[in-house]
């Protein structure tokens, strides 16, 4: 089993991978492998090799890819750097046919000093061929075309299977993955995965509001409190329908942590939680809930979200903050869990 532990930014999803650490099932792959949605992933390969069109749009999408795992740091040293090897295999399964060539595309996709290079290689190549009648290729790349006949689901699924091997786990046990899929309409990616389901976990937006704006270096997100309640609303859509796809509150991690834990355990099939509490502490974490209660500042802010966002709010008040020994030790450092 793939599982997917999807969250928002400053949601709190890390406390689940922590949590998960704890069962004897488990095997957590500690890094963010934002490897199906993110630009020039998995789906946006599929989109351009599995479409009607140009040619190029196939070719460019398999350098791309390559070139967004060979630059992904993580994914180099957790595959003890096997992932480019695994990449190029998969690649050539799904070519049809291969060649040294250029396109139109190749200029248009480089910066201004690029440009003048490539352009300064292609005057030599003419200059060489006018005068020898001999192609000399100082522009050329390995450029390809999809395989049709090659099932693309079938073979991402056996590469996906490959690097999670290369990163240290195991095809009979549970693989838990940080972002492998997005939080918005997760079962669209388990076609690129065998036995995949997904755990979205969600916040407070007072909370994760106040968290980015106090130590969280996250610059993908509006800090602005205006633009952080149209950014939560853009964002955050309705929840799937999928016996496959597990909602929870980071918060009942915390104030329902037996009933959570039951909700997890049942949707994963596991039940040996043999380091109990050993990663996961919700009396530390607590420390990063009803954080709008105890900050000064942000009041205009913080009406406004309660204003705007009131559906996404968690009900604090049965909830008690007891035992802060000290409030914001925690919070400074942007911890999450």
């Amino acid at each position: 089993m793939i599982v997917s532990i999807c969250g928002y930014n400053c949601s709190g999803s890390s406390a689940v991978l922590d949590l998960l650490k704890e069962y004897e099932e488990a095997i957590v792959i500690d890094f963010e492998c934002m490897l199906l949605d993110f630009p020039d992933g998995i789906r946006s390969l599929d989109q351009n090799v599995n479409s009607a069109g140009l040619y190029f749009r196939e070719d460019l999408a398999f350098t791309r890819f390559e070139k967004f795992v060979h630059n992904n740091r993580y994914i180099q040293k957790f595959s003890n750097y096997n992932a480019d090897k695994i990449t190029q295999r998969y690649i050539q399964d799904l070519t049809g046919v291969s060649w040294q060539g250029r396109s139109v595309y190749d200029y248009m996709t480089k910066d201004c000093i690029e440009k003048n290079y490539w352009l300064v290689k292609r005057m030599v190549e003419k200059a060489v061929y006018k005068l020898l009648k001999k192609r000399i290729g100082f522009t050329n790349r390995l450029m390809r075309m999809r395989d049709k006949d090659v099932d693309f689901y079938s073979r991402t699924r056996e590469y996906i299977d490959e690097l999670i091997v290369s990163f240290g786990g195991d095809l009979s046990k549970i693989n838990v993955m940080d972002q492998l899929m997005p939080p918005i309409a997760a079962s669209t990616f388990f076609k690129y995965v065998n036995d995949g389901c997904a755990i979205i976990v969600d916040r407070d937006p007072r909370d994760m509001f106040l968290n980015l704006n106090m130590g969280v270096d996250c610059e993908c997100v509006p800090r602005n409190g205006n633009d952080f309640v149209k950014y939560h609303k853009l964002w955050w859509g309705n929840r799937e329908n999928c016996d496959k796809v597990l909602y929870i509150m980071f918060d009942d991690l915390i104030y329902k942590y037996d009933e959570t834990l039951k909700k997890i355990e049942q949707f994963l099939g596991i039940k040996n939680h043999i380091r109990k509490k050993q990663y996961f502490k919700p009396e530390k974490s607590i420390n990063n809930t009803q954080i709008f209660k105890r900050v000064k500042g942000f009041g205009e802010e913080i009406r406004l979200i309660e204003n705007e966002l009131q559906e996404y709010l968690y009900d604090y008040s049965q909830r008690e903050l007891v035992g802060l020994s000290d409030t914001y030790k925690y919070i400074k450092k942007g911890i999450e869990n």
